[in-house]
């Protein structure tokens, strides 16, 4: 069975498995949501029909509606997602993900990481550390490990920018790899 307590859960069934709690979480579930957990102040306020999926936080998978399989834990992490493609999403952090629109299997970890990711299908990036690829909007197979690592990386795709704020100025280049401390923060292309 379910569990609602002081949210706003239209669709109060037997045998669907959600556990939905705080005010205007879960707000629109339907009889085919199923085992899904949405705790916080609106948090998966859009949520229909999508399976298996866990919001923990105020507003996070806020507008994701039939989509299933991500894991968004923090305030507004994967907020402003709205796209059914975007599945199987891990978005940990205050606005983590938060404008993941037609974005599946990203995985976003740190204070903004990932905020920025918007435009159609663009997946697979990885990105952990405060503002790690914040500004990747149609990036693809990013792979952005520490503090602002890739923070400006937008369009590039296929990059692994590993450590304190590296590659800080490049935000088109593909088939990068850089390690270190600030390196390529001249880099643009």
């Amino acid at each position: 069975g379910s569990l609602e307590i002081s949210g706003s859960f239209h669709a109060f069934t037997l045998d669907s498995d959600n556990v939905v709690l705080g005010q205007g979480s879960g707000l629109l579930m339907e009889a085919g949501a199923n085992d899904n957990v949405v705790i916080g102040t609106n948090a998966g306020a859009s949520l229909t029909t999508g399976d298996y999926n866990i919001f923990i936080g105020s507003g996070s998978g806020g507008t994701l509606s039939t989509t299933s399989y991500n894991v968004m834990i923090g305030k507004d992490a994967g907020g402003a997602t709205t796209h059914h493609n975007s599945s199987a999403n891990v978005c940990v952090g205050w606005e983590a993900g938060m404008n993941g629109n037609a974005s599946p299997g990203n995985v976003a970890i740190g204070y903004q990481a990932l905020k920025g990711i918007s435009a159609g299908n663009r997946s697979y990036n990885v990105a952990i550390g405060y503002r790690a690829g914040m500004d990747v909007n149609t990036g693809i197979g990013n792979s952005l490990l520490g503090y602002a690592a890739g923070y400006n990386v937008s369009s590039g795709d296929y990059n692994c920018l590993i450590g304190y704020s590296n590659a800080y100025g490049l935000s088109t280049g593909n088939y990068n790899t850089m390690l270190g401390s600030s390196n390529g923060s001249a880099v643009s292309g």
